[in-house]
């Protein structure tokens, strides 16, 4: 595995962690009102027949996107274990760009019929300003 492969792996699992960090307040089993005391009134509710219901709100999630590549067409050098590197003797440079993008979208939590999470969103639930 490349430096640069084993380095987006990792920044990709640390993003998907903390992203998830406001998500990690929400616990199954909580109650309806916990939820609202936490996160605020939900933007609008569905309520199905057996009783259960999904409470939507804006939820964040954040991709981690790099793009990387040689300065001037210079690839560069194979590690070898026991030699450090092979190349030329030029000093050459290689860099990666990272963004982070942000999407916004309106995700349930699903509450049973006895009024506990029993669903939970990817990302982090934005607290409802309104409330």
């Amino acid at each position: 595995m490349k430096n640069s492969d084993l380095c987006l792996s990792s920044l990709t699992a640390l993003l998907l962690i903390t992203g998830c960090e406001s998500a990690s307040h929400l616990k199954l089993g909580m109650t309806q009102n916990e939820v609202q005391t936490q996160f605020g009134k939900p933007l609008r509710v569905q309520r199905a027949n057996d009783g259960s219901a999904e409470w939507f709100y804006e939820v964040e999630n954040q991709e981690l996107t790099s793009s990387s590549g040689p300065s001037s067409g210079y690839e560069p050098p194979t590690l070898v274990p026991s030699m450090g590197y092979t190349g030329g003797g030029e000093t050459q440079s290689y860099s990666t760009t990272w963004q982070t993008k942000s999407t916004v979208r309106e995700l349930s939590i699903g509450f049973t019929p006895a009024g506990r999470v029993d669903s939970i969103p990817n990302g982090r639930i934005m607290k409802n300003p309104k409330s």
